[in-house]
């Protein structure tokens, strides 16, 4: 299980396992990730 979330901790790690109110905080490193 934990080999699935290796190559999606790069996008959303806390989005997983957690998504109340870092979802907001992650989609600023997502975007970040995204234009870079």
């Amino acid at each position: 299980m934990k080999k699935i979330s290796l190559p999606k901790i790069g996008i959303r790690p806390v989005i997983d396992g957690r998504r109340m109110g870092v979802r907001e905080s992650l989609e600023e490193q997502t975007m970040n990730m995204a234009k870079a």
